[in-house]
C-alpha cells in the first residue's frame, strides 16, 4: 500500500479491512500465508477509523469537514461495498480507536484528548461517557463488555454496557497484570 493506512478491522478469519484516509477508501485484504489486496471500497468522506461486525458489515468513522474530528459514520455491506446507512453524530474530537458491540447497536470511541471512552447509539445519540486517563485502545467482547486501555495510568478498564467500571487491572512493566478492583 503506497498510501497512509489509518486503521484496521478484522472481517473474517483471513480478511481484514484497512482504512486509507487520503484516498477515501477501505481496502479489503486477504491475510493467509501472504498478504493479498482483494478490492477497494470507496467511502464518501475521509476515514479516520473503522470497526466491524465480523462477517456482516463495517462502520467507517469519517470527518466531514476534513479536520481531526469524526462527525459521521457509514455502514458498508461487505463484500459488495454498498453504503447501507450514514449517520451524523456530531463532532467527536481526537478519537483514535473505535469498536462496535456484538449487536451492532452501539459504537465505542477512545478519546485521549478528553480522557474519556464515549458510547454512542447507532442513531448518533450519546449514551454514556466513562472517564479514563489517556485512553488509547478500545474493544468489545462477545458479551458486550467494553475494554479500554488507559495509557497514562497503564490500566485496562472493563466497563459494563451501562458505563460502570466492572474491573480495573494495572499493567506492570513485568507484563504480569495486577488486579486493582
Amino acid at each position: 500500500m503506497q498510501d497512509k493506512p489509518e486503521d484496521i478491522a478484522a472481517f473474517s478469519t483471513n480478511q481484514v479491512a484497512v482504512a486509507i484516509q487520503n484516498e477515501c477508501k477501505i481496502l479489503m485484504v486477504c491475510v493467509t500465508d501472504r498478504i493479498t489486496p482483494l478490492w477497494p471500497i470507496k467511502t464518501r468522506y475521509l476515514p479516520y477509523g473503522i470497526a466491524s461486525l465480523p462477517g456482516k458489515h463495517f462502520f467507517v468513522f469519517n470527518g466531514l469537514d476534513g479536520n481531526d474530528s469524526v462527525s459521521c459514520f457509514e455502514t458498508i455491506a461487505v463484500p459488495k461495498g454498498k453504503l447501507i446507512d450514514e449517520v451524523i453524530i456530531g463532532h467527536i474530537k481526537e478519537c483514535e480507536q473505535f469498536a462496535v458491540d456484538p449487536t451492532g447497536s452501539r459504537i465505542y470511541a477512545s478519546c485521549p484528548e478528553t480522557d474519556e471512552l464515549l458510547c454512542i447509539g447507532m442513531n448518533g445519540r450519546h449514551i454514556f461517557s466513562y472517564r479514563v486517563a489517556g485512553p488509547v485502545g478500545v474493544d468489545v467482547d462477545r458479551f458486550g463488555n467494553v475494554y479500554v486501555l488507559g495509557e497514562t495510568t497503564r490500566t485496562v478498564h472493563k466497563v459494563s454496557q451501562t458505563g460502570r467500571c466492572v474491573a480495573m487491572i494495572e499493567c506492570e512493566t513485568s507484563l504480569v497484570p495486577k488486579r486493582l478492583k
